[in-house]
């Protein structure tokens, strides 16, 4: 297969892949914006990720605090102590 096909292919694998995204406004201080983007922060990039780190770690913290036991077919069981 020639070069530029393959890039092509590629790109659109890696187009397909993302999820969409949905516009949103915020209110944020303005020296933290100027700040921001004097360290080339992406605002929008970078409050996208510290969501997905978050949600991970209450994921974790949830799983944690809460163990349970996958019995297949999407039932899922509290796994608990039998008599003290």
């Amino acid at each position: 297969m020639k070069e530029g096909i393959s890039e092509a292919i590629y790109v659109l694998e890696c187009v397909s892949m993302r999820m969409s995204k949905k516009p949103l406004n915020l209110l944020i201080e303005a020296d933290l914006v100027e700040k921001a983007r004097q360290q080339g922060i992406v605002i929008s990039r970078f409050l996208e990720n510290k969501l997905k780190e978050y949600f991970s770690f209450i994921e974790l913290v949830s799983t944690v605090n809460n163990p349970s036991v996958n019995a297949g077919n999407g039932i899922r069981t509290r796994v608990t102590s039998l008599g003290s």
